[in-house]
């Protein structure tokens, strides 16, 4: 039963992932084909425009031009996000989406990167001069923020996954089959011992 809760969880978790790549590359698609570079379209004057704009770096301009860098930090980061997952999923449903969050960040600034070695920016908050920035950083931002409030909000796990191994987090249908099977005949093997 545990085996598909969680395959439930992690659809719903890569469709995020997925809506996120796809707004990311949508919104980014618009203004590359819409607009000149620098150009911007005023949504609430003097607070909120639409800029475009190219960022060869990471975050507020720094580390210009370091596209290998970026795409080799980028693949050690989803790899350990990719590991980690099931077992954050296993901990809570809220750290689960902080990380298909970021994942689907990562996913859409990693596009633009290995294609163009430039992230497409284009909301552009003037209130604050803030760096413009794009949906796969608001994406990463919203994951992050999900992730501080559950590493220091969230309650110990107890009750029906108190028990859980990060093991059983991957058990097969198959193991959960052949371990009923055991117990069927005569007592589980751990009894036997």
């Amino acid at each position: 039963m545990w085996r598909r809760y969680m395959d439930r969880r992690f659809v719903g978790l890569g469709l995020l992932v997925i809506l996120v790549v796809l707004l990311d590359r949508w919104t980014k698609w618009l203004v590359e084909t819409n607009m000149a570079y620098g150009a911007s379209i005023p949504i609430w004057p003097g607070v909120l425009y639409i800029t475009s704009h190219r960022n060869a770096g990471a975050a507020f301009g720094i580390l210009q031009n370091q596209r290998v860098f970026f795409l080799v930090l980028t693949v050690i980061v989803l790899i350990f996000l990719l590991w980690y997952w099931p077992r954050a999923l296993a901990t809570s449903a809220l750290l689960g989406t902080s990380i298909a969050f970021i994942i689907g960040g990562a996913l859409g600034n990693a596009w633009d990167r290995l294609m163009s070695g430039a992230v497409v920016d284009m909301i552009d908050v003037r209130i604050i001069h803030y760096p413009i920035f794009n949906v796969a950083d608001s994406a990463i931002f919203i994951g992050v923020v999900l992730w501080i409030i559950t590493s220091f909000f969230a309650p110990p796990r107890h009750g029906a996954l108190a028990h859980l191994d990060q093991k059983d987090v991957w058990r097969t249908d198959d193991e959960d089959e052949i371990k009923a099977a055991g117990e069927g005949a005569g007592g589980s093997q751990d009894e036997r011992r």
